[in-house]
């Protein structure tokens, strides 16, 4: 039996905030590119109600990557697939072969425009970014086509100012010779803590797959330890859909070592690693990483109540114990003592720590979904006993109770519910109603 202090579930997924539609605008009077040059930075839901630091998203061509960009980013954020990114964009002025282009696509000479953005970058707008807003040191950079370029080229000219960058369809046929000067600069280095991610289309113009292609070799000969590339073909995509696709799959490509799947994690635990690997994340990413309250917590009930994998589900509370001392309830992990202790056979005691409501109910739930229904209703009857003026501990014991094929006990249950929620005039007052009317009308129509 599994004898630990643990939360499962603990609170309700707080609702996002509505994130303001206005960014932060700032107007430069770049000493490096001698114009003024105007930046929004969209801030991440939460932002102004906590103290948390976020990584930041560096776009390139803003003004027509920022949009779609901001959906998939709170989109990922919302459903846990990524961090909350503060998200900058830097629209051009026109001027993008000055600023992209690292080479002359005529001359092959080095091109002064690309020295002076790639300044404006790092003399100007980072640190500006890091002196107004709470940044973690884990700073992504995002170019499509001509930007693309510049992401390549930052590699070989800022190698540690991005911890990640994202180069979608960069348009290697103009400056085919930025390959080469890849490989010089990858052969240059013995190891490098740093994350690239690359797309193509397969519908693309001909001359940039084969210029695709030849940086996929010179990854695969010349990137030294630690950089790590991930390149992807999207075959049925052209040049102006791969940034959305791209957007969305580079962000999970570089989160989703963040959040361990099942059988990951159950590896993890069981070859007692979980520090080492959330230690090899932090350095990686550049700032201290710690596994996901909730994906504990969701892991947990997998192993304990779908697999009954009581060793498993140990590991996982020793770790929330470990990582959120502070979110482990003292009553919650006493009513997971007494059923692992006792079994569904012994009354949970009037004086013992009292569990939360919704921890219980859910508790109960689990049961029913596994079509263990005496458990359920064990669990769901205490619920009622703890909580004897809740609406919803009254309605989810009437379920239990009609799974349990009791509908005379189940009508009575859901009656007390409608009675408790009229007097509290409780926001589901009209679906215990519905329950109770439709389970009445069932009884009244069955013979006798």
């Amino acid at each position: 039996m599994l004898h630990v202090l643990f939360l499962v579930l603990t609170a309700a997924a707080s609702s996002s905030q509505a994130v303001a539609n206005d960014p932060v605008t700032h107007l430069f009077s770049s000493k490096p590119l001698s114009e003024e040059r105007s930046v929004s930075v969209y801030l991440p839901a939460g932002y102004h109600a906590s103290q948390e630091s976020y990584p930041v998203l560096y776009i390139l061509d803003g003004r027509n990557r920022t949009h779609d960009t901001l959906t998939i980013t709170r989109y990922l954020a919302e459903r846990r697939q990524a961090p909350p990114l503060i998200v900058v964009s830097i629209p051009h002025t026109g001027e993008r072969r000055r600023d992209y282009l690292p080479f002359d696509a005529t001359s092959g000479a080095a091109n002064p425009g690309v020295a002076a953005f790639g300044s404006f970058l790092a003399d100007e707008l980072v640190p500006w970014v890091d002196g107004h807003f709470r940044t973690k040191p884990h700073r992504l950079l995002l170019g499509h086509s001509l930007g693309g370029l510049f992401v390549l080229h930052s590699l070989i000219a800022y190698p540690d100012l991005f911890r990640s960058r994202l180069a979608l369809s960069p348009s290697l046929h103009h400056n085919p010779k930025l390959v080469n000067a890849l490989a010089e600069a990858l052969d240059g280095k013995k190891t490098w803590n740093s994350r690239i991610y690359l797309n193509i289309g397969g519908m693309e113009f001909a001359p940039i797959r084969t210029q695709f292609a030849r940086l996929q070799r010179v990854f695969a000969e010349h990137a030294p330890a630690g950089l790590a590339a991930t390149f992807q073909t999207f075959p049925h995509d052209g040049h102006s859909t791969t940034p959305f696709v791209g957007v969305y799959s580079a962000l999970k490509a570089q989160y989703v070592l963040l959040r361990p799947s099942l059988e990951q994690m159950k590896q993890i635990l069981d070859e007692q690693t979980l520090p080492a690997y959330y230690q090899q994340l932090s350095s990686a990413f550049g700032y201290a990483v710690t596994p996901d309250y909730r994906d504990l917590a969701d892991h947990w009930s997998f192993f304990y109540f779908q697999q009954e994998d009581a060793a498993t589900a140990a590991k996982l509370a020793a770790a929330m114990k470990h990582y959120y001392p502070d979110r482990i309830d003292s009553g919650d992990a006493a009513f997971v003592a007494h059923w692992d202790r006792h079994g569904m056979t012994t009354a949970y005691p009037d004086d013992a720590a009292k569990p939360r409501e919704a921890f219980v109910n859910r508790f109960g739930y689990a049961f029913l979904e596994r079509g263990r229904v005496a458990e359920a209703v064990f669990v769901l009857e205490t619920n009622t006993r703890l909580y004897p003026q809740s609406a919803n501990a009254f309605d989810s014991l009437g379920e239990a109770y009609q799974k349990a094929g009791r509908n005379r006990a189940a009508l009575t249950a859901f009656q007390r519910a409608v009675a408790l929620a009229e007097r509290a005039g409780d926001e589901n007052l009209a679906l215990f109603r519905s329950r109770c009317q439709r389970l009445s009308r069932q009884l009244a129509e069955t013979p006798r």
